[in-house]
């Protein structure tokens, strides 16, 4: 899979943006979302913060989208939320008319585990979309999370 357009759309949205989402529970929140190439490009980090609107801690993020050994491009994530760093192989880019990805951990329809599907959207508009999707072990895997969030 060509992903170069991918890279060259997160070149071009680097930057801090913000926004409000809810999350699994239902529960309003606020997402700070800050995007930066690392090595001339080649890779992005993300370093990502929902909070309630109590304050209270949601999700503290730094991943990194970066191909693995094979060329393959990943989103490594790490989070407040899981026990350790989780390779999501790209699972679908889309380039027209906004440029998404889909990050895959795991099966979706292996009931038995842990997966997680994150999905990343860089509108026309410059609006940036953040989304999750997950299933615990014995859980149905559904979305759960997301926000669209602004530059600025």
């Amino acid at each position: 899979m060509d992903y170069q357009p991918l890279l060259k759309a997160l070149d071009f949205a680097f930057g801090t943006y913000s926004g409000n989402g809810v999350n699994h529970a239902g529960e309003p929140f606020a997402g700070t979302f800050k995007l930066e190439p690392i090595l001339a490009g080649r890779g992005f980090q993300i370093r990502y913060l929902a909070t309630g609107r109590d304050g209270n801690l949601y999700h503290l993020e730094h991943s990194l989208i970066t191909p693995d050994g094979n060329g393959e491009l990943c989103l490594w994530n790490f989070n407040s939320n899981a026990a350790g760093m989780l390779p999501h192989r790209l699972e679908a880019l889309r380039t027209e008319p906004s440029v998404g990805a889909r990050f895959l951990y795991g099966d979706p329809a292996e009931f038995n585990s842990f997966r997680e599907r994150v999905t990343l959207t860089i509108e026309p508009d410059g609006a940036l979309n953040y989304a999750y999707a997950w299933g615990l072990p014995g859980d149905e895997f559904t979305e759960r999370s997301s926000l669209t969030m602004r530059r600025g």
